[in-house]
């Protein structure tokens, strides 16, 4: 994830752009960049964002209302910022006395910054772990007992992302997840020779978080 400041005396009318071979892209072409629009410089900015979100777990940190200290709130109404929200930027707002982070995507405005952690975690970990099973096994034989062992270490990975709150559980309290690995009579005999196993699937349902909250309130006189 990439981090930039964009200091700020008027609000900006239209994104940040840039181009590259005769290609122009815009901030909401770019899903691992995060970008401060800030009434501070741009340096204090990007190192008061990372200080607040350092050192938290991977999935643990909506990025949205992170306090943040040592910057200065932008007074901003809700249409100006909804404004640069859609130009792709985040900003530093005051909410309940803290000073925050506006929201929690990315410059693309489709991406949640923590699912981005998560999927990153996960694709890591499956490699990882199978690489380790290849590794501490003199040999992962191509039959039902190999492919079981490559199915055990991703199964671990993702039972350990349960455990870390990244995958969401569904209403009966269970995990939204899968792991499938098929049986050797399903492989085609072109893997068996050149020794590579290609059907394996990992899916799951990244765990979310909430943003707002609209309470309706009755009261009897």
């Amino acid at each position: 994830m990439v981090v930039f400041g964009y200091g700020i005396s008027t609000l900006p009318t239209e994104t940040y752009t840039e181009t590259v071979d005769s290609t122009t892209y815009t901030l909401t072409d770019y899903d691992r960049t995060i970008y401060l629009a800030t009434v501070n410089t741009s340096q204090v900015s990007v190192c008061a964002f990372i200080g607040a979100i350092a050192g938290k777990d991977t999935g643990s940190l909506n990025y949205r209302n992170v306090i943040v200290e040592g910057v200065t709130a932008a007074s901003l109404t809700e249409d100006e910022l909804e404004s640069l929200h859609d130009l792709g930027f985040m900003a530093f707002v005051e909410r309940a006395g803290d000073v925050v982070t506006s929201q929690g995507k990315s410059a693309s405005c489709e991406r949640y910054i923590d699912t981005i952690d998560i999927e990153d975690f996960v694709v890591q970990e499956l490699i990882y772990e199978t690489q380790q099973a290849l590794n501490v096994n003199d040999k992962v034989p191509y039959n039902n007992d190999g492919i079981a062992i490559l199915e055990n270490a991703a199964a671990s990975v993702m039972s350990d992302c349960c455990d870390r709150g990244l995958v969401a559980k569904t209403d009966t309290n269970s995990y939204s997840y899968s792991v499938e690995y098929p049986a050797i009579s399903y492989v085609p005999d072109e893997d068996i020779s050149s020794r590579v196993y290609r059907l394996g699937t990992v899916t799951f349902t990244v765990q979310g978080a909430i943003d707002k909250v609209e309470i309706t309130v009755e009261m009897t006189l």
